[in-house]
């Protein structure tokens, strides 16, 4: 059996950073999207985008898998700062 350790954090409504640790690794990464509709990308370059009925458990995941490298720190960065700096557009909506 597997064991996993999750802490996410929100940086804005909306946008999300998490750090998953397992037994694979440590991986991070960055989920935008309101509720019922949402895109995430992990530090492995895997993609999923999620689309649902809030409230009703009804929900529709696609996940790609990334390229064959994942990100490096500084691509980590700039994905964070695109991702606050779309938080601050929805915030001063």
């Amino acid at each position: 059996m597997g064991f996993r350790v999750q802490k996410r954090i929100k940086i804005a409504p909306g946008v999300r950073v998490s750090l998953t640790g397992s037994k694979r690794g440590l991986t991070s990464g960055v989920s935008v999207g309101p509720k019922g509709a949402k895109v995430s990308v992990n530090s492995r370059g895997r993609q999923t985008t999620t689309l649902g009925v809030p409230g009703t458990g009804i929900s529709r995941v696609s996940t790609s898998q990334g390229a064959a490298t994942s990100f490096g720190p500084m691509g980590w960065i700039v994905l964070i700062l695109i991702c606050v700096g779309l938080g601050a557009v929805l915030l001063a909506k």
